[in-house]
């Protein structure tokens, strides 16, 4: 098995929105779907204000996506500059727990 991070393009917006959404059900939160979408495209052409990932998996020559990282950014006097934190971890519930 080989794990491998990508970057998603606004091509792939569909994909990413459609884990979006699964993490949202799944956490049981409320969703605005348009400005979900328009954050999403905003961060997207904006590497400045973090970034985004799919998690593929490759496994007997087929590769799928497992899920989604979302790094965004912020500015810390503490830390001395710019961080980064995980806005978004998210893996589909058959990936979970997989050695």
């Amino acid at each position: 098995m080989k794990i491998s991070l990508t970057t998603p393009v606004l091509s792939s917006l569909d994909t990413f929105l459609k884990l979006i959404d699964e993490l949202f059900a799944y956490e049981a939160l409320p969703q605005k779907v348009e400005q979900t979408s328009a954050a999403v495209k905003q961060l997207l052409a904006s590497p400045e204000l973090g970034h985004a990932w799919f998690i593929e998996v490759e496994e007997n020559g087929e590769t799928q996506i497992a899920g989604h990282l979302i790094v965004s950014y912020a500015f810390s006097l503490e830390h001395g500059g710019k961080v980064g934190l995980i806005d978004q971890f998210y893996l589909k519930p058959e990936w979970r727990q997989k050695a």
